[in-house]
């Protein structure tokens, strides 16, 4: 019994340090977004770092930190989109990037069979978003 519960604590402390280095990574990504001058290429890379944070959530069955990821990035990406000092490819790559993670957050909700939250977010899109290329 007991070394598979040394296995089971090795696996959660990896996936607890990989799961902080993907946040933190993030979160440098973030700050990055925060420059008046930022280009597409941060855009992009934050988008990716926080998918790819939210995917590691998913592979370990974390349906809570999945959801928060998503949602995070989501409404910083809707911030973009009605950021008028953006110019406008940047602010088309953010709309489709903010599509993306509005499907994963409502297919998400969708097999927890919480539709109303799924719905909710769409209807929530929709009255956000003021630009729409």
């Amino acid at each position: 019994m007991f070394p598979f519960r040394a296995w089971l604590q090795t696996q959660i402390d990896d996936y607890r340090r990989q799961l902080r280095n993907a946040t933190m990574e993030f979160y440098l990504a973030e700050l990055s977004l925060e420059r008046d001058d930022g280009e597409i290429g941060e855009l992009r890379h934050y988008y990716l770092t926080g998918v790819q944070m939210a995917e590691l959530s998913q592979q370990q069955g974390d349906e809570n930190s999945y959801l928060f990821s998503l949602i995070k990035l989501h409404q910083r990406l809707i911030h973009e989109i009605n950021n008028t000092e953006r110019d406008h490819l940047f602010r088309v790559q953010s709309y489709y990037f903010a599509r993306q993670t509005l499907q994963h957050i409502c297919t998400q909700f969708s097999l927890m069979g919480n539709w109303d939250k799924a719905t909710a977010f769409q209807t929530d899109f929709m009255q956000r978003v003021a630009f729409i290329p």
